[in-house]
């Protein structure tokens, strides 16, 4: 059935004059070539526009995959600071927490199965079922292929569009749309890679631009670089500085160390509202 479904398409593709893919075809490219392994260690380099347009840079090394993870920061001249990422909420030493916006995120740099980031942005509303619909309910050809109406039964959803992000055009697919709440999520025309993650809440707009994806040993095709915008403006600039699997026990080791009374340094208030601009949108 797949066959005959891909032979339906590549059919109204050469008919079509604005063709655009199945989304799973889209997001299957995204993660095509992906190194699923026990763990793994990203390290960012984060450039925070905080209060009053002052510049912070902040390292982070998250270490972990999408069961939980320790995370390390850190700024020039200050003790680290840990905190652990539950999938919910970043808990930190001092007891404080931070709620986690989205797992689309993270998962981005961590899963390699490309349904079950469908499967995340199903829930998380960034994409509805009915987008996955490539063809009208019901359509059946049989008999004569002149006969099929390809075309005709072909579903143009209203909420899939081409949009440019950046200097490139990518395919916008907006999950959600109901007043000011929007939830989208955009991917690259040019193929394996996701563009933007997008919200709109209570007249404030936010998202993550991804670009210069490259591909790294043992882990596979990421972003190099991620923006985030809110209402416009670039608050966060973060830079992929180094990405490698590691053992899942490595894990637990850190979470320990991490746990002893020599780690358990509080941030200062400058590096917590640096990390709470970053974390508070993923």
């Amino acid at each position: 059935m797949k066959a005959f479904l891909a032979f339906l398409i590549c059919l109204f593709y050469f008919q079509a004059s604005a063709f655009i893919p199945p989304v799973a075809d889209l997001v299957a490219e995204v993660f095509s070539g992906r190194k699923g392994g026990e763990a793994v260690e990203l390290q960012f380099r984060h450039t925070v526009t905080v209060r009053d347009g002052e510049t912070v840079e902040v390292i982070e090394t998250f270490t972990g995959n999408r069961s939980g993870a320790v995370i390390q920061w850190q700024m020039a001249g200050q003790p680290v600071v840990y905190s652990d990422w539950t999938q919910k909420e970043y808990v930190f030493r001092n007891s404080k927490s931070i709620a986690s916006r989205t797992g689309a995120f993270i998962d981005y740099f961590l899963v390699s199965s490309a349904s079950d980031y469908q499967e995340r942005l199903l829930r998380e509303r960034f994409l509805r079922r009915d987008q996955l619909l490539i063809f009208k309910p019901g359509y059946v050809p049989a008999g004569d292929p002149k006969t099929w109406d390809t075309r005709g039964n072909y579903l143009n959803h209203s909420d899939i569009a081409i949009e440019k992000v950046g200097n490139e055009f990518a395919y916008a697919i907006v999950g959600t749309s109901e007043g000011e709440q929007k939830r989208a999520f955009y991917l690259s025309r040019t193929g394996r890679a996701l563009s933007r993650l997008e919200w709109g809440v209570g007249g404030e707009t936010a998202a993550w631009d991804f670009s210069n994806p490259v591909s790294l040993p043992g882990v596979g095709r990421l972003p190099r670089l991620s923006l985030l915008k809110i209402n416009g403006a670039t608050r966060v600039a973060t830079t992929l500085s180094s990405a490698k699997p590691i053992r899942r026990d490595s894990v637990a080791t850190l979470r320990n160390a991490s746990r002893q009374p020599s780690a358990s340094a509080a941030p200062s208030a400058l590096l917590e509202e640096a990390i709470r601009l970053i974390v508070r949108y993923r």
